[in-house]
């Protein structure tokens, strides 16, 4: 062939595919039109799940969607009419019409559809956990047993063989507390009369009626875990596996915001940078090839769904998540099956997503349906492992806390939870307080009891209450509601948790959007442009998420996820300040932010980001007496939320008050 024949047949092939570039470039945009599109699909279907979950049956049509505060109406109707077609009894989704392509020669693509996944089954009714006896299994014993896997990230050397039953570490003996003696409340004033220690008796769960698990298979409870640092609360609910489920909430940390921004434990007072984790240390009974699943409870299809997961390292190679949200759905682990050794284990998490609840885990030598119902436990964290012998903390405390906002409206819900972490016997001080929130700055006594460690269960819940505690008139600040277990006045566990009772803040909004930096009619101590019918109106406590983030989606529309966008809104407090000092402002926005004091500018948020990696601190000196705050808040799409809190210069709490608002009732 010579080089004329070979240019015809080069061009005659290269003109079609030149067409084909024009064509596909002019369509491009509506391409991705029709992908964003086919995701928002997805968003319609988790609240059509959401409303399942919450009212037992489907909505009717996707106008409830909008009513009960789900979806906003732009979310699906267009100019033109509805955007979806939604059949409940056939449990289908579908577009309205195919997507528009433009192109050389424009088309329309067929509707996108999916099938709504069905409700898991009746759950049985719900009895009492049995005794409160740990489970032991067995170990196998007709040959020596394989070496251990390392126990955990730093261990001491270990011993050469796995322990046996016989080995078990004897109980931890804990000195008697003397029943009646009185706890005084500490700190300055006279205070609440002393109460008396009494014995502490923890909640009787209830949990559904479980059947065994598939032969040769172990099962734990998610909610015994060995190790944790912060982000984690165990919940008490009778529909999971062990009357009670471990969960991350929405709002805590992800991924990017922990290995890119640093934030951390950012809502505690003396906030690190430590990563969180959770750990399970067990000992597995029998060597062999085991696939691997978490009953896991999600809420979303691309977010909230999946955690980094392995076993035997602290890699985040390994992986966890679910698509279908709200329903407990058995997940299966990233690489199961897989062979594990007989002897010591651990699972260690990390949080890349939060809003997510784990009720169990299986290693089952079969495949296990992801409808299943949860399994009888028979294998428990810790017992009888390395980790068990090390000898830290017979227990860990930690706080299973509805709301960390102390208002008159919002009905104060928490409990003092105690995972017994090794076998010890004897009694020990339980004491709870809330810093600095009595009458006259005293610690306000919410928990004085004792303790026997040998009776308790592997997770313990005990109420706690404010009885006695005026949320109308307790000042404007931050308290800390700590939980001590002591013997002979010695710390065996401690845990912290920061409440609050907020600043009176008042909006004025929403409004146009204001691109980040350019001068808005109410920046620093602007008025209202003439003629602006808007006034200054409080924001609700109720408005506030679970940390105490002012949540504007749910002030102006009842809805977080799904709030108004592109829209800014103005905020204002006012605050006292007791003496002259360097101040730590702690401050996030979802999306931008720009803060003022006294009128001046003195802090400014530019990036749009979620609200977990905007988290941003910095030193402001202030004088003695009173301030005024003023935020701009941007909003383009997704939540709209912002925080600000002002700390000591070590990050501990101020006694910097908030003040009543500036606008006359």
């Amino acid at each position: 062939m010579n080089f004329r024949k070979l240019l015809i047949v080069a061009v005659l092939l290269g003109i079609p595919v030149f067409l084909y570039g024009v064509h596909f470039y002019i369509g491009h945009p509506d391409r991705y039109a029709a992908a964003k599109r086919r995701h928002q699909l997805t968003l319609v279907e988790a609240q059509i799940l959401r409303y399942e979950s919450e009212h037992d049956q489907l909505p009717a049509s996707l106008n409830d969607l909008v009513t009960n505060s789900y979806l906003r109406d732009d979310e699906i109707n267009g100019p033109s009419g509805p955007v979806y077609l939604f059949d409940a009894d056939k449990r289908t989704l579908t577009e309205a019409e195919g997507s528009h392509i433009s192109g050389l020669i424009p088309y329309r693509m067929k509707p996108y559809s999916m099938v709504i996944p069905g409700t898991n089954a009746p759950k049985p009714a719900a009895v009492p956990v049995p005794s409160p006896s740990p489970v032991v299994v067995a170990h196998d014993t007709p040959q020596p047993p394989t070496p251990p896997q390392t126990p955990d990230v730093t261990p001491p050397t270990p011993p050469s063989v796995p322990l046996k039953v016989a080995d078990a570490p004897k109980p931890e003996v804990i000195p008697s507390v003397p029943v009646s003696a009185p706890v005084p409340a500490p700190g300055p004033g006279p205070g609440p009369e002393p109460k008396v220690a009494t014995r502490a008796t923890p909640l009787t769960l209830q949990a559904p009626a479980l059947a065994d698990p598939p032969p040769g298979a172990f099962v734990f409870e998610a909610e015994n875990f060995t190790d944790t640092n912060y982000g984690w609360e165990a919940h008490v609910d009778p529909k999971a596996g062990g009357g009670a489920y471990l969960h991350t909430k929405e709002g805590i940390a992800n991924g990017p915001a922990q290995l890119r921004y640093d934030v951390g434990n950012f809502y505690d007072i003396k906030a690190k940078t430590d990563l969180t984790f959770l750990r399970y240390h067990f000992y597995l009974p029998r060597e062999g090839t085991y696939y691997s699943y978490g009953r896991m409870w999600t809420t979303d299809t691309h977010c909230s769904n999946h955690l980094c997961l392995d076993f035997d390292n602290d890699s985040r190679d390994g992986s966890i998540d679910n698509r279908t949200p709200f329903r407990w759905l058995w997940t299966q682990i990233k690489d199961s099956p897989r062979h594990f050794t007989q002897g010591d284990h651990y699972i260690n998490i990390f949080i890349h997503e939060d809003g997510i609840r784990l009720d169990q885990f299986i290693l089952t030598p079969t495949p296990i349906q992801p409808e299943q119902e949860p399994f009888k436990a028979n294998l428990i964290p810790g017992h009888n492992t390395q980790w068990e012998a090390k000898g830290t903390a017979p227990a860990q405390l930690s706080i299973d806390l509805a709301n960390a906002v102390l208002s008159p409206d919002i009905p104060f819900n928490a409990k003092l939870v105690l995972r017994r972490l090794r076998n010890s016997t004897g009694e020990a001080a339980l004491n709870v307080v809330l810093k600095n929130a009595g009458p006259a700055g005293e610690d306000f006594p919410m928990l004085n009891s004792t303790v026997d460690l040998g009776a308790l269960n592997e997770l313990n819940f005990f109420p706690l209450k404010l009885d006695g505690l005026d949320l109308a008139k307790l000042p404007r600040r931050e308290y800390v509601l700590q939980a001590d277990l002591t013997r002979d006045g010695k710390p065996l566990a401690t845990f912290n948790v920061v409440l609050a009772r907020p600043y009176l803040w008042e909006l004025f909004g929403p409004g146009k959007y204001l691109v980040q930096g350019i001068q808005g009619p109410l920046d620093g101590e602007g008025t209202p442009k003439p003629g602006d019918t808007r006034v200054w109106t409080p924001f609700k406590d109720t408005s506030y998420d679970w940390f105490g983030v002012l949540d504007f989606g749910v002030q102006y529309g009842n809805n977080s996820k799904h709030a108004p966008q592109n829209t800014t809104v103005y905020a204002r407090t006012r605050v006292t300040v007791p003496k002259d000092g360097t101040y730590k402002f702690k401050v996030m926005a979802d999306d931008q932010m720009m803060l003022w004091l006294d009128g001046e500018e003195i802090y400014r948020i530019d990036d749009v980001l979620p609200v977990t990696r905007s988290a941003r601190s910095f030193m402001h000196e202030l004088k003695a007496g009173e301030h005024r705050i003023r935020m701009r808040i941007n909003q383009t799409e997704g939540p709209w939320q912002a925080y600000l809190r002002i700390r000591t210069a070590e990050d501990d709490t101020s006694d910097v008050l908030g003040l009543e608002a500036e606008s006359k009732p």
